[in-house]
């Protein structure tokens, strides 16, 4: 029946409008947190606590060793502007190793990239997402298509910290990472996507309603 329908609409917009509210809200309470975090001095480490998780968003100074070449995660873009995120491993004292985010590399910037350093400031963060490869291998030399744990810890033979490091220092001719290195949907996002699924779902009761109110515009 269309009434029947458009009530089974109406309760899935609801669903979906209460999902996306309860992301944006653990979205906004992670957020206060690494704020929180962030304002702590930063802290010097040769090597990484047990329970790296409660570090995130911390700035620290890393003290290693670099055990890679520039690692070039392919398909990125700056401004409009393609060419590689940069990255590399800083193998720490307790024998694993984090990946550095560096900055951004456009065409010609290629073949002058700047040696890694065995110092490292910047701030703790999650490890980047791993994108799907639909075909081809994860890499092709030091160009690489998704940054796969357990490829680059075969690839460098390195054991790899479940975090990464995004450097504060850029140094020429790599880039800033500006928005680049977004880490997905903000609070407000998703409160959108809420308020959106909830006009549906009103949108919905009030046909339900219209056909409650006049069940013979339903009938042939």
């Amino acid at each position: 029946m269309p009434w029947l329908a458009a009530m089974m609409v109406a309760t899935a917009c609801l669903a979906l409008a209460g999902w996306q509210w309860q992301r944006g809200q653990r979205q906004a309470a992670a957020d206060m947190q690494l704020a929180a975090r962030a304002v702590h001095a930063p802290v010097m480490m040769d090597e990484l606590p047990a329970d790296t998780g409660a570090w995130i968003g911390r700035r620290v100074t890393l003290v290693g060793r670099v055990v890679s070449p520039p690692i070039l995660l392919d398909n990125v873009t700056r401004n409009g502007q393609p060419g590689w995120r940069v990255h590399e491993l800083l193998e720490l004292a307790d024998g694993r190793s984090v990946l550095v985010v560096r900055g951004f590399a456009d065409q010609a910037a290629r073949g002058a990239l700047p040696a890694g350093a065995g110092r490292v400031d910047g701030r703790l963060a999650a490890w980047p997402g791993v994108r799907r490869v639909l075909d081809g291998p994860d890499h092709a030399g030091d160009v690489w298509q998704t940054l796969s744990p357990a490829a680059l810890a075969a690839a460098y033979r390195v054991r790899l910290a479940p975090l990464s490091l995004i450097a504060d220092r850029t140094d020429p001719p790599l880039q800033p990472l500006d928005t680049m290195a977004g880490r997905g949907m903000t609070p407000d996002r998703h409160y959108a996507y809420a308020l959106q699924w909830a006009l549906l779902a009103i949108a919905a009761l009030a046909v339900c309603a219209a056909l409650v109110r006049h069940p013979e515009r339903t009938r042939p």
